[in-house]
């Protein structure tokens, strides 16, 4: 252990040296957290930011599923990591803080956290500016109802909604010079959940009691080089928001702070010699009461329940690469190291009529430290091979103080390997070029614990746009398995017309064995392993038609298939979920001058058996516009750019479908850069 933390030592005392060349940030890598791979040879779907700035959502993946995976981008099979960042949540950051998002399709991606079933997909955050200074402000608004489906709705036909309002607004200012920058930014936003109400009984609703939820968000960096070649830089980020609904007997309130900082230092040490050291912190408090009438009668009349949660993370990420070349071919060995420890406490108040209250608290910590060295070669523009192993130096999860609990076990300390290349045809047709990727990792599921925000409640959980969300913080006492998991993933990629046209397949199969609890009627709690088996197709055509400064009109049309196969095990039999449900996107962008647009559909087709978690979809082939805008540029003394747009969400779709949350919104928005 303590040669590994002198080894740490190193190179912290390398990233702070007198050096000579200048550093910079080096944007042809993806930075998946414990490992970088080249981005001209990795498969990846990248979105930029600024494509998704006019829309309505309060969680990130209703923009994202349209160029994604349709209705498989959700919480449970999505891992989000920010600058190479395991510890941050996507949501904490606005749209407007995001420079572009990309879907990984690599087996690299177990290595890096997203274990069993989940996809990574990586976020750079916006710093980079083509202006010296600015400030730019927005704001939207828009109507919001709810369709009305008189079986899930449990009401007749006469169902009526109500009419609410979405708002967010936006500031954000930057300044920079040749040797330092910075920025702040601040945003606002208030969602809501119109109620369902049958008209015969109620003429109206004048008591504006729909479930309402407020969000706010400030992010802020930054940079400066203190050396010749290093750059050292800061980054912070808050999150406040809070919920409340009243309904008949009952009443919910939540409440979260949530506050991420991270200091980083980048440094190009000697002609190719370069390291990167990230230290960063987490802490997420949220909060939920809950309170029920349950009889009007009895003294205490009301039923209460008082969840209050910590969790803290903490990071150190050290990446050390050296890049030589040799002719056309070009070495680059690199190794990642990198440590977190979390420290999680939750809280449960619970009283009643029948009772006089009770207490609960239970506390969990995990440790991790992790090796990553690789090696990565390249032939000029053509080929790339890249290859290492992780080696688990320390992995330690623990309940602390809390009785009859169960420790969970902890996964063994072993080395994996992983191997990922490409080729492609680009100097050998000019017209067409075809690229062929495939990678390889073995992994056993890891400590990390994305830090989430949270909502509980099914009106709270509706407004987040993500009704998967079940849990006040990431516990991962269910990933902990000692069994090796192996992924494989092809691909290939075929560009003509100068990449005008884009035909890409992707095909990733993994397995691995979960660790699930069981309680028996007597509150015996088991442990079983059932093997899984995890497949995904993801086909795309992307066409950009036109990409010039004036004029831009591109179109991306995708559709994934997902099969997760559970084997037989004591208590449950074998299952499988997912088989012949296709689900993706179709996204479209113009802008031609002054005027700018976009249309989203969201679709899921083939159902031929119930989807996973609902009993309702198995006859539903449903179809949804998801989002669509249209705006027009100004030009406006003062102001070097004013837009001016109308936007709608889900205005077509399938009533109590599995794509939406059965809200429509119909609204605009303006910006002004000055």
């Amino acid at each position: 252990m303590k040669k590994f933390l002198l080894a740490g030592s190193i190179l912290t005392a390398l990233s702070f040296s007198a050096l000579t060349s200048k550093a910079q940030n080096d944007s042809t890598y993806f930075d998946l957290g414990r490992v970088r791979v080249k981005k001209d040879f990795t498969q990846a779907v990248t979105v930029k930011g600024a494509d998704l700035e006019r829309y309505p959502f309060t969680n990130i993946a209703s923009a994202l599923n349209v160029w994604f995976t349709g209705i498989y981008l959700d919480s449970q099979n999505t891992l989000y990591v920010i600058d190479g960042n395991l510890i941050n949540d996507i949501n904490s950051y606005s749209v407007q803080d995001i420079e572009e998002v990309s879907l990984i399709q690599n087996a690299l991606v177990q290595v890096n956290g997203a274990y069993q079933q989940k996809q990574l997909v990586a976020i750079t955050t916006r710093r980079q500016h083509a202006q010296n200074a600015g400030v730019r402000v927005s704001a939207m608004i828009n109507a919001v109802a709810r369709s009305h489906d008189k079986v899930s709705d449990q009401m007749p036909d006469n169902g009526k909604t109500t009419v609410s309002t979405y708002h967010e607004y936006n500031v954000a200012a930057f300044k920079k010079n040749e040797t330092s920058r910075f920025g702040l930014s601040f945003n606002y936003q208030h969602d809501v959940q119109p109620l369902v109400y049958d008209k015969t009984i109620y003429t109206d609703i004048t008591n504006k009691n729909d479930p309402r939820f407020n969000r706010v968000r400030l992010f802020g960096y930054a940079e400066k080089q203190v050396f010749a070649g290093t750059v050292a830089g800061v980054k912070l980020g808050y999150a406040n928001q809070k919920g409340t609904e009243a309904l008949g007997n009952y009443s919910n309130q939540l409440k979260q702070n949530f506050f991420s900082a991270e200091a980083y230092v980048n440094s190009n040490i000697y002609k190719g010699l370069r390291n990167s050291l990230n230290l960063g912190f987490n802490n997420n408090r949220p909060s939920q009461d809950d309170r029920v009438i349950v009889d009007p009668n009895a003294t205490p009349d009301v039923q209460t329940s008082s969840y209050k949660a910590t969790s803290r993370q903490f990071l150190l990420r050290d990446n050390l690469s050296y890049n030589v070349k040799a002719g056309d071919v070009e070495i680059e060995p690199m190794v990642n190291f990198s440590y977190q420890h979390t420290n999680d406490t939750l809280s449960l108040i619970f009283t009643s009529p029948f009772n006089s209250g009770s207490t609960n608290e239970a506390r969990f910590t995990t440790t991790q430290l992790m090796l990553t060295p690789s090696i990565n070669l390249s032939y000029k523009n053509i080929a790339n091979l890249q290859g290492g192993f992780t080696r688990m130096l320390k992995s330690k999860a623990a309940y602390v103080n809390t009785p009859n609990s169960v420790a969970p076990p902890t996964p063994e300390n072993k080395t994996l390997p992983f191997v990922t290349g490409s080729v492609n045809s680009s100097n050998f047709i000019p017209a067409l070029k075809l690229t062929v990727y495939g990678s390889y990792s073995k992994s056993v599921p890891t400590l990390d614990n994305v830090n989430s925000l949270y909502t509980s409640s099914t009106s709270f959980s509706n407004l987040a746009d993500d009704n998967l969300v079940t849990g006040l913080f990431n516990i991962p006492v269910n990933a902990y398995t000692n069994k090796v998991g192996n992924t494989i993933n092809l691909g290939a990629k075929v560009d003509v017309l100068n990449n005008k046209l884009t035909i890409s397949y992707n095909h990733e199969k993994r397995k691995y064995d979960l660790l699930a609890q069981y309680m028996d009627n007597f509150g015996n709690v088991y442990f079983y392993n059932p093997d899984a088996t995890y497949r995904s197709h993801r086909a795309e055509v992307s066409a950009r038609i036109i990409d010039a400064d004036k004029l831009r009109l591109i179109s991306n049309l995708n559709a994934t298939h997902i099969e997760t196969e559970y084997a037989e095990s004591t208590p449950f039999p074998a299952a499988t979920f997912g088989k012949k449900i296709w689900s993706g996107g179709w996204a479209n962008r113009l802008s031609a001058g002054k005027i700018f647009a976009g249309i989203d559909m969201l679709y899921l087709f083939s159902v031929k058996e119930n989807y996973p978690l609902s009993n309702v979809y198995n006859k539903l082939k449903p179809l949804s516009l998801q989002n669509i805008y249209f705006g027009y540029t100004f030009t406006v003394p003062v102001v070097k750019q004013l837009q001016v747009f109308v936007n709608a969400r889900n205005m077509l779709h399938t009533v109590n479908s599995a794509l939406t949350d059965n809200r429509y919104f119909i609204g605009g928005g303006v910006s002004a850069a000055f």
